[in-house]
């Protein structure tokens, strides 16, 4: 069932990455993601993700990063079969008209529960050119730095998957992909895959 998950995943994530699309949506040319879900909605498990802390984020670090960091990928193989079980073919269409946003979100302070030192992820990436990432990482912000990727949501806004992690360093942090189910007490965890990367 993981494993058929999982390719569900990797299957929306590389579509939503494909640039040949002729459609890019009225939403797309406005850079608003608000126009497909609404901002409210986007910012409450944003904000969940924030008041939790772990496993989401690092409570310690105060720095998050107000755009998707790297383009962060699930391995290949688990994805196809993973979209047939939990979300329809109608919720990952919508899930990929959203991810053609991801590029173009940034997460503002005004709709953040909680103050955060919000980090350019333009800024920071044009820094980063030619350092050691996890060195300047370490010297630039020793708390650590965290991200949460814009969540894409299924058309029931029951369901949603995102990305969240903390960085501190050279071989330091951890990361995953969330695929979260909304209650009455909030946002509940039913799937995480894990980034080989820390």
């Amino acid at each position: 069932m993981k494993n058929l998950l999982a390719i569900s995943l990797s299957y929306i994530l590389l579509l939503g990455c494909q640039k040949d699309n002729v459609q890019l949506d009225n939403e797309l040319q406005a850079n608003n993601p608000g126009q497909i879900v609404d901002i409210t909605t986007i910012y409450k498990l944003i904000n969940h993700c924030l008041s939790q802390g772990k496993p989401f984020i690092n409570p310690v670090a105060n720095n998050l990063i107000d755009g998707n960091p790297i383009n962060f990928g699930v391995e290949e193989d688990s994805l196809m079969l993973a979209s047939l079980t939990l979300f329809s073919k109608a919720d990952i269409t919508y899930m990929l008209k959203q991810k053609r946003l991801e590029p173009h979100f940034r997460i503002t302070q005004q709709f953040l529960s909680k103050n955060a030192n919000l980090v350019s992820c333009d800024t920071l990436f044009s820094k980063l050119k030619g350092h050691n990432h996890g060195n300047f990482i370490k010297k630039q912000y020793p708390s650590g730095i965290n991200h949460i990727s814009m969540p894409l949501f299924s058309l029931s806004k029951q369901y949603a998957v995102l990305h969240a992690g903390y960085e501190c360093g050279p071989m330091c942090g951890y990361g995953a992909y969330y695929i979260v189910r909304k209650t009455p007490q909030g946002w509940n965890i039913i799937h995480t895959f894990k980034d080989p990367v820390y």
